[in-house]
């Protein structure tokens, strides 16, 4: 597959994620070094995203998501920071399958919003601080060795016909309700 690498600084392929993802062939993997992206990405097509190191941040004050996923093909977030300080989401996925692993969400209104999507897989990320955490929407996913502390609302909410797991995850309750499920299955697993 074709590799890109990102650098805030103008150093490697883009200077951007977005004119990476939008100039790099389905398939691609970009790699995005440290350094604050202030950027509302969007992915349409089978992509990898892999943060190089731990400083990794992806940043929104817009009311658009940091990462708004729409694709036909599985799509990979990694080892990635983020914040949207607006109503949206930090991350929403609609009708696609994605994996988000070693990522954390903080100090956002919203982390991730997940509708219509029948695969998805969320694992080692951190959610901290943020208003809402993960929301299901007649949505599929499996939430693994996660931790999810300090919501003002509800930490994770599944409805609308969803299904989660949830296996060796914390999840703490905050100001508001830990779990929220309505109309829809929830299994935990050693959590």
């Amino acid at each position: 597959p074709n590799e890109v690498i990102v650098a805030d600084d103008d150093s490697w392929d883009f200077i951007t994620i977005s004119e990476a993802i939008e100039k790099s062939p389905a398939g691609s993997q970009i790699f995005i070094c440290n350094g604050s992206y202030e950027e509302n990405i969007v992915i349409d097509k089978k992509i990898t995203l892999t943060g190089i190191d731990d400083d990794v941040i992806i940043m929104s004050e817009t009311e658009n998501p940091c990462i708004s996923v729409k694709s036909n093909d599985v799509v990979y977030i990694k080892n990635l920071k983020l914040k949207n300080t607006t109503s949206q989401y930090a991350i929403r996925v609609e009708e696609s399958s994605c994996g988000i692993y070693n990522c954390s969400i903080n100090d956002s209104k919203a982390s991730v919003y997940l509708k219509n999507s029948p695969d998805i897989y969320i694992g080692n990320c951190s959610f901290e601080n943020n208003t809402v955490s993960i929301m299901l929407e007649n949505s599929v996913a499996e939430i693994e060795d996660t931790e999810v502390k300090n919501s003002t609302g509800p930490q994770i909410t599944v409805r609308l016909g969803s299904s989660a797991t949830i296996e060796n995850s914390k999840i703490n309750s905050g100001a508001h309700k830990g779990i929220i499920v309505d109309n829809s299955e929830l299994i935990i697993k050693k959590s």
